[in-house]
Order: C-alpha cells, then structure tokens, then sequence
C-alpha cells in the first residue's frame, strides 16, 4: 500500500489518498491529528505533500508514518522553507520547517528519543525549490523574505 497524507485536490491513482475535508475525492476520510487508521509496517511508500505544516500535533504523526512503514519505506515530503514567501504568508500554518527539522529523526536520532520516540529514519534526498520570480520582485527582497520556498526530502525507515 501507498499512503497519500492530505491528498486534497492531488488524488493519485493506485495509492489510498487520506483526508479529512468533505469535498475531496478520498478512499479513507481522516484527521490526521489522530493516530493513522493502518496496520504497522502495512505501506511501502507515503507522501506528504504541503499538509505537515497544517498539522498541530505533528511529531506524533511523523512517528505514525515511522509506525506503519515498512521497512525501508520511503516517506516523501514536502513542505514550505520557513523563510520563503509562503512558508510565513499562509495563515493556516502552524509551524515552520528548515533544514534541521527532520534530523531528530535521523542525525540526531540519539539526542532526541522524547521526540522521535525510538523512530528512525535515513535521509536519502533533500532540495529546496527556489521561487523564480523572486529576482522579479523587489519587495521580497526588501521584506528579507527568502529565495528558497519548498524542501522536498525523502526519508527512509531505518
């Protein structure tokens, strides 16, 4: 199985796509503040694409994704850069993410067990995405708001 976090408006053919917003074409309706409703080591593969920021209890559902991976499963993600034009725009973000964020589930997987909760992860990619009209628009970099917009990792279950 395949897990699609957050699908919204992206519904992927041939992955179980999980929301919890009436309107959406979803196979599960879920809150993703709740524990995932998937057996563990249940799923090769999960995307989070532009919804961890919109998550207020996500540590916990960063463990679920360890939780119901198996292993090494690939968790894909995608989140905005804390700088970036929509990273700190958004009013219905809860939270930031730069490139440590992730490392309390890999580098520093030994300094942080209240956090990762014994749930490790190899990181096997990162990029950040930069926003090409920036250079366009003077008052982002006048407002100190960055280049960069988008990190994309890609984890690994350890």
């Amino acid at each position: 199985m395949r897990i699609n976090l957050g699908c919204g408006k992206n519904y992927l053919e041939g992955w179980t796509n999980l929301d919890r917003f009436p309107g959406f074409r979803v196979d599960v309706s879920h809150n993703l503040e709740l524990p995932l409703p998937f057996p563990s080591a249940s799923c090769s593969e999960i995307n989070a694409f532009h919804i961890l920021e919109h998550i207020v209890n996500f540590v916990p559902l960063v463990n679920e994704c360890h939780r119901v991976l198996s292993p090494e499963g690939l968790f894909h993600i995608r989140v905005p850069w804390f700088q970036g034009h929509w990273g700190c725009g958004d009013p219905t973000h809860v939270r930031f993410f730069n490139h440590l964020t992730f490392r309390h589930w890999s580098d520093w997987y030994d300094q942080s067990p209240q956090i990762n909760c014994g749930c490790r992860f190899k990181e096997v990619s990162v990029d950040y995405v930069s926003n090409t009209a920036w250079k366009q628009n003077p008052w982002l970099a006048a407002a100190g708001i960055c280049a960069i917009e988008e990190m994309i990792l890609e984890l690994q279950k350890s």
